[in-house]
């Protein structure tokens, strides 16, 4: 044979290309989804992080900063109002000392409390051995002195300093007070503890390995968990001037690191949470673990699953060409197709009866009433609907048992497709003891008639136990382009209406042109 004809008669290559291109589907589609996990998980670690910033920026940080502003507005206050300043000589005084060491023994965050008069003189609460250096004009030159009135009745921070002599950071908060003239009489700062602030950082429990800290607009660092740090540039001046929002989180491709922020408004400071890159894609790779190894493990099941089709196609073929070498027929793979076809068949339909049948009584279950309802509504055929109701079955269940109770409810449903066998009505098992039957005829005078006689067939049927009658109550209304719900509500009323009259009886509902003529009479 030549090679153009067994080109012609293979179609090997044909599925192999086929396979192909659906195999690169999938590694494509496995990409996707590989990437859309993995996407999707560093977007919650973001939203987290960002979530977990905003809660410790005010919640902590914040509430602390604020609970300082108040002490010192409260404690200026006191101080304007009792007139210790008005009446004070020099803030030197002994008692005023004492007033404001116990002032500081009340305050948390708070390393000191300092003070300037009108007379340029200062006095620091616990003060050191350097306290009063530096009188008259060099306090104009101290980081949180207030220079002007521009500040009225509000708090200044100052930008975090050196201590000349202790060497660590600063930072102080500073409020003007004012005698009864407006004139600025003297400047109450707080010296805010920020080593207590870092330190309360460090045992905050991150989302991430990262590091939290407060800088400057201008990046420098002001509340850090480490100590030992002057006043260095925590972050860089471009990423700095990225953060234009309340908060957020910026991408420093430099550095490779994620910072969320928070910024606050006064002081005009910035709450950071740095994350490096490699520690958030480390945490996304191993929750991503699970479903990239899934992919690449049923990757290689469809790889061997091809192998086995090839193989199994290789067989089937060397027995189709011994069928036509001996003469013999091969259709056993055509029958076995068609048995189970037809056996496939057999079991959908046997799952159908069972998904819309009642199993104790063989009528059609409250699934199969709740979709005939809403088919003969949606088609707006006029139909009637009945729903009956036992009569004291509760009383029956106490008095002969639950097991002579479903026995009551099978004889029930059986009276029942006896009268309706060739009328073409539909009977249900609404639950529990109440029943329901769908008329397909719009005559409530026949559908009444076929109701009562399922009921004097009930009522006369001659029970094991002795002197035993069962009976039902009904009500039966023929459907008035209501919606279903309120169909069933009127239907249900009318049964329970029949219940109230004295049981083992039903009632139908007046039809509207009844109603109509009966009224223009």
């Amino acid at each position: 044979m030549s090679n153009s004809r067994k080109r012609q008669v293979s179609f090997s290559r044909t599925l192999n290309l086929s396979f192909l291109l659906i195999f690169l589907m999938f590694i494509v589609f496995c990409f996707f989804i590989a990437q859309k996990q993995m996407d999707d998980i560093r977007k919650s670690y973001h939203k987290v992080n960002n979530a977990s910033v905003y809660n410790v920026a005010r919640g902590q940080t914040e509430k602390s900063l604020r609970m300082m502003e108040h002490s010192l507005t409260s404690l200026s206050k006191v101080l304007t109002k009792d007139g210790s300043l008005d009446s004070l000589q020099s803030v030197n005084d002994e008692v005023f000392k004492d007033y404001l060491l116990r002032a500081l023994s009340l305050l948390s965050g708070i390393a000191n409390i300092s003070i300037i008069d009108k007379n340029d003189e200062i006095l620091t609460i616990p003060s050191h051995f350097s306290s009063h250096e530096g009188q008259g004009v060099a306090l104009r030159e101290l980081p949180w002195y207030i220079k002007d009135a521009s500040s009225f009745s509000s708090v200044t921070y100052s930008e975090p300093y050196l201590d000349e002599y202790a060497g660590y950071r600063k930072v102080n908060i500073s409020s003007p007070i004012y005698d009864k003239k407006a004139t600025m009489s003297a400047i109450l700062s707080f010296e805010i503890d920020i080593k207590q602030l870092g330190h309360a950082l460090r045992q905050k429990v991150t989302p991430l390995e990262g590091e939290s800290f407060v800088v400057t607009r201008k990046g420098h660092v002001v509340i850090h968990p480490d100590p030992s740090l002057k006043n260095e540039i925590l972050l860089p001046e471009d990423v700095v001037s990225k953060m234009r929002n309340a908060a957020g989180m910026i991408y420093d491709e430099e550095q490779n690191n994620y910072y969320y922020y928070y910024s606050y408004t006064n002081p005009d400071w910035l709450f950071i949470y740095k994350v490096d890159e490699a520690t958030l894609d480390a945490i996304v790779w191993e929750e991503s673990a699970k479903v990239i190894y899934a992919l690449a493990i049923s990757v290689g099941m469809i790889i061997i699953c091809w192998f086995l089709v090839q193989s199994v196609m290789k067989n089937m073929f060397m027995r189709v060409i011994s069928s036509i070498n001996s003469g013999m027929p091969f259709n056993a793979t055509e029958e076995v197709m068609a048995q189970e076809l037809i056996n496939n068949s057999q079991k959908v339909e046997t799952f159908r009866k069972q998904s819309t049948t009642d199993e104790l009584t063989g009528l059609l279950n409250r699934r199969a009433f709740d979709e005939k309802l809403a088919q003969n509504v949606i088609s707006k055929k006029p139909f009637c609907l009945a729903m009956i109701d036992i009569d004291n079955f509760k009383s029956l269940n106490d008095t002969y048992g639950h097991i002579f109770g479903d026995i009551v409810l099978r004889k029930v449903a059986e009276e029942g497709m006896k009268v309706v066998e060739f009328s073409g009505a539909l009977l249900f098992r609404y639950g529990g003891e109440e029943m329901a039957i769908i008329f397909e005829s719009d005559d409530p005078e026949w559908a009444e008639e076929q109701l009562n006689e399922w009921r004097v067939a009930v009522e006369e049927h001659t029970w094991r136990e002795k002197g035993l009658q069962v009976t039902f109550s009904a009500g039966m209304g023929s459907w008035e382009r209501e919606d279903p719900e309120a169909f069933i509500a009127r239907i249900d009323g009318l049964l329970y209406e029949a219940k109230h009259q004295g049981k083992n009886r039903v009632i139908c509902a007046p039809r509207e042109d009844d109603v109509a003529t009966s009224e223009s009479v």
